[in-house]
């Protein structure tokens, strides 16, 4: 009897991958309840412990995710005068959890790294939809999250979980052989947080028709040279409508379908103009005044 209780103690260290990657696969859909607030853990008697910011990260994500949901709406600028608006169906926007949770089945580590990078890549589509995308080269994740709660006023709980997140992120990937349990709860709350971040109102942007022709007249006699017309869709956060609008531009790489940043260069404007709808023909003003519209392409989340 002895023997096989030295047996099971020393296949014991062998055991806990083998069950966290059952877990994960079964129960994929659910890891965030199954996975969450683990302080200490007991798995064939070996006694385990949360390091105090894993523990400390649990507690703030449940927070954060309370505190998203309760953030009013918000709108974007257009720098014109018009504003059509129609009731739409707004197009769903994939989560990459279930891409994390595969990965992490295989490698709780991997999945970790891969949830790190869908974090940062929200918080960077946040800035673009938001028009406050200003440098060419991206910002660091810090960075990101400070210029979100420049523009959301973001309550603390998500700021302190997403900078808590960073920092063991760092020390678990960094610091030296993690535990794949610590990693796992970490992974946990990370995806609490990713959610968090994906409830944050915001619009989206995309390039409905390239290269309008647009005029000085309402006669659409007169064309205007040195820009052209892009329509740009705009689908709000959540009230399920969308505003059509033409803007002038003087880009020439715009194109159709491709979702787009918000930002504009108003050092020139441009007076009255007019157009001819692509699809109806019908002459439209296109605006009563406008910026130029510089939004860059980028991967939709």
């Amino acid at each position: 009897m002895s023997e096989l209780a030295a047996l099971l103690e020393s296949i014991a260290p062998l055991l806990w991958p083998l069950l966290a990657l059952f877990v994960v696969l079964r129960f994929a859909k659910d890891i965030s309840g199954l996975l969450s607030r683990i302080k200490k853990a007991s798995i064939l008697g070996g006694a385990f412990e949360l390091h105090p910011d894993s523990r400390e990260l649990q507690e703030v994500a449940d927070l954060a995710v309370d505190e998203a949901v309760a953030l009013p709406p918000t709108t974007t600028t257009s720098h014109t005068r018009e504003y059509p608006r129609t009731v739409t169906t707004p197009r769903p926007t994939p989560d990459a959890v279930e891409s994390v949770l595969e990965t992490a089945a295989v490698s709780p580590t991997a999945g970790l790294l891969l949830l790190a990078r869908e974090i940062e890549k929200e918080g960077r589509d946040l800035l673009a939809s938001v028009g406050d995308w200003k440098q060419r080269v991206p910002p660091s994740f810090l960075r990101v999250i400070a210029r979100l709660d420049q523009h959301y006023g973001l309550p603390k709980h998500i700021t302190s979980g997403l900078s808590l997140f960073h920092r063991t992120r760092n020390r678990l990937i960094h610091g030296g052989r993690a535990d794949d349990r610590e990693i796992l709860s970490v992974l946990d709350s990370g995806v609490s947080l990713y959610r968090a971040l994906r409830s944050l109102p915001r619009e989206r942007h995309w390039v409905q028709e390239v290269e309008v022709p647009i005029y000085s007249d309402e006669q659409c006699l007169h064309e205007i040279p040195g820009a052209k017309g892009v329509i740009i869709k705009t689908e709000s956060p959540g009230d399920q409508t969308a505003e059509r609008r033409i803007f002038p531009s003087t880009r020439t790489n715009f194109k159709k379908g491709a979702r787009v940043s918000w930002e504009w260069n108003l050092d020139k404007a441009w007076p009255d103009a007019w157009y001819r709808h692509p699809d109806s023909d019908e002459v439209k003003r296109a605006w009563e005044s406008s910026g130029e519209f510089v939004g860059r392409h980028f991967e939709d989340p």
